[in-house]
């Protein structure tokens, strides 16, 4: 471990096979960080990760060399993976002894402290606040690998603020979205960006369809989302004066070739720095840059970066570098063709005549929860029978913010309606304050908050009657469930990416639970239609598209859709706090499957009134509305989308249905 004026500095480095950990081990990393062959974030080679036998010999290896040893199990989870993770970290614990295990899922914390393993948050964990790290420290995190979008600024507010050790990647692939929060990959193809095996959408060429001047109007095709790799390498010193302590290299996947000259051209400047030496980086700067596969960018560290992060160089890429070929290409996304609808029904109908437990509540209505943005969709929810009218305070509709005003008019009119605020789904320390301000005004108004991320239940726990869990906390597992409920949860939403079987096996989980104590009850809400954000990003398309179109920084201009290779729209709409969201070509649609899988065990269900006109949105809640209070489906009454519908993850069965896409 190195040391700059007392503070320790570490140099994290990556390795895919033993072969690699041993060609590596000298470069002058601090520490290693790896993966067994199952639970981790980097599952698309099968040749790479580690046996249990080669997690033996690797901790061997770096105890002997004075290394620190790191193994991601940084998958979200799905039911049946639970008892495999247990196991997992009872073989890590007891036979590998590693310095930490790196988590995503929160359902790992507990299990993590019984069998006595320090735990790091993962960069999927999307940690971003101080009130969210102080909670992953009441769970027993001594350390966090910070959101790629935190700057050196905040990385020292939440340093002097919680103490908390901070990782940054300092080198390497980088995300466009928000950690956590992109879920096209998974909803799509059914390769998860938060299980291992994203396909990477945001490396996809796109034309923008924009609007100036009155007139529609189209770019020529580049790369819109698509970023550059991460390069800190000039900026070591200002990162450790802001408290970050271990430096992570990129590269799992990589070979032993491309990782030693970057790890061994960081370890000489840290060195030199932590040294007190003179060293002229300029060689090794030179050399970096000149075997670079994409462009460099220092991404979010000083700030909002703009279009200077976006990649030129191997186009996006959608290519491995090892060989160029392409491995992400436009897909159509899947139609909801009757025979699908049938053969998913029919699945639904056979696990639940399986799976006796979930009837205790069949009897009940579901609830019909609709999230709109203007106040001409909430009139038009609560007139056609939302139970819950769900209010987006990161509006992706310009100029609406709800006052109290609002909230009294839409109670006097639709006494018997439930009135529910959704915080926006990251929040820098800077919003929470005024936030809070904000809500105190509405306090009375209101019956329930959805919260989107971990810190936000405390920080606003007696802001609302009822806390909601939004689907942005990536619930895909019974354990991660009744870790929110510990902290008051009352309603969850469940992960977008949810499989049917992988939901069925939840609900039957969270029904069994239940059975067993009253005082475990939670209502869990599904998208049941709608366009939700699948891409959630602080980088602005707005910006790159006036750019390629030639249009300068104060022209005004309207971005609507990214058009992909096969033709398709994807529509992308900046929200009111300054972030910006991807939405699906189709809705997600899942009007006829609403009887079977309320008597599975769902309680709520959600329309994403969004992309909608206030008159469609009437037209989608009254029919809704109507099956639920007479179990009669009349798919007619849901006019069907010019793009088309789709059932979203929950159309990939799994492996007991039809095959996985």
């Amino acid at each position: 471990m190195r040391y700059y004026f007392g503070k320790p500095v570490e140099l994290l480095a990556p390795a895919g096979t033993y072969q690699i950990l041993e060609s590596l081990i000298d470069t002058g990393a601090d520490a290693f960080y790896l993966g067994g062959k199952r639970l981790n974030m980097r599952l698309h080679r099968s040749e790479y990760n580690f046996s249990e036998a080669e997690l033996i010999k690797a901790r061997e290896l770096t105890r002997c060399a004075g290394r620190n040893l790191y193994i991601t199990v940084n998958n979200l989870l799905s039911e049946n993976e639970l008892a495999e993770a247990r196991q997992w970290l009872e073989f890590l614990a007891e036979e590998i002894q590693p310095d930490a295990v790196i988590v995503q899922d929160v359902s790992l914390l507990s299990i993590a402290r019984e069998f006595g393993l320090q735990t790091h948050a993962s960069v999927m964990m999307n940690a971003h606040n101080i009130p969210g790290i102080r909670e992953l420290q009441a769970c027993g995190v001594s350390r966090v690998v910070l959101s790629r979008e935190a700057s050196f600024e905040q990385a020292r507010a939440i340093h002097e603020a919680t103490g908390i050790e901070i990782e940054y990647f300092a080198h390497g692939d980088l995300c466009s979205a928000h950690g956590s929060q992109c879920y096209y990959s998974g909803m799509l193809f059914g390769m998860s960006s938060n299980r291992g095996l994203c396909m990477k959408p945001c490396r996809w060429p796109y034309s923008a369809s924009y609007v100036r001047d009155g007139k529609e109007q189209s770019t020529a095709r580049f790369f819109p989302l698509a970023v550059r790799d991460m390069f800190l390498y000039p900026h070591l010193k200002e990162a450790i004066e802001a408290g970050i302590m271990s430096f992570k290299i990129e590269g799992r996947m990589r070979t032993a070739e491309y990782l030693k000259p970057i790890i061994s051209a960081y370890a000489r400047s840290l060195d030199a720095l932590c040294g007190n030496k003179a060293y002229d980086p300029l060689q090794d700067y030179e050399q970096l840059h000149q075997h670079r596969m994409r462009d460099f960018t220092s991404a979010y560290a000083f700030g909002k970066p703009g279009s200077a992060i976006l990649n030129e160089r191997w186009e996006g890429t959608g290519k491995f570098y090892s060989t160029g070929k392409v491995f992400s290409v436009a897909k159509e996304e899947p139609e909801a063709g009757e025979a699908q609808i049938q053969r998913l029904r029919s699945y639904i109908e056979g696990r639940n005549s399986r799976d006796k437990l979930h009837r205790a509540r069949a009897g009940e209505k579901p609830e019909l929860s609709v999230r709109v943005h203007s106040r001409e969709q909430a009139e038009k929810a609560l007139q056609n029978g939302a139970d819950i009218l769900n209010i987006s305070l990161d509006s992706l509709l310009p100029g609406f913010q709800p006052h109290a005003q609002d909230l009294i008019e839409l109670k006097r009119t639709f006494p018997q309606a439930r009135l529910a605020l959704s915080l926006p789904r990251m929040m820098n320390d800077d919003e929470f304050e005024d936030i809070r301000q904000a809500l105190s005004k509405l306090h009375t108004f209101y019956d329930e908050l959805y919260i989107s991320h971990l810190g936000q239940e405390r920080y606003f726990k007696d802001a609302a009657p009822a806390l909601c869990a939004d689907f942005s906390a990536n619930i895909y597992n019974s354990n991660a469930l009744r870790f929110w409920q510990s902290r008051g949860i009352s309603t969850a939403g469940l992960s977008l990416e949810l499989k049917a079987q992988e939901l069925l096996d939840l609900l039957e989980a969270v029904s069994a639970a239940q059975a067993a104590d009253a005082d475990s009850q939670t209502n869990l809400e599904l998208l049941a239609y709608g366009r939700p954000t699948v891409m959630y990003m602080e980088l602005d398309p707005f910006e790159a598209v006036r750019e390629k179109s030639g249009a300068g920084k104060g022209q005004p201009m309207s971005v609507t859709k990214l058009v992909d290779e096969k033709g398709y729209q994807h529509p992308v709409a900046g929200d009111i706090r300054g972030r910006f969201h991807v939405l699906p070509v189709k809705p997600i649609n899942l009007y006829r499957l609403a009887p079977e899988l309320a008597q599975a065990g769902v309680r709520r269900f959600r329309i994403e009134g969004a992309a909608m006109q206030p008159d469609q949105l009437g037209i989608v809640v009254r029919a809704f509305a109507d099956l639920f209070q007479t179990g009669i489906i009349e798919p007619d009454r849901i006019p069907r989308d010019q793009a088309g519908e789709w059932l979203g993850a929950l159309g990939i069965v799994g492996p007991e249905g039809r095959e996985e896409s």
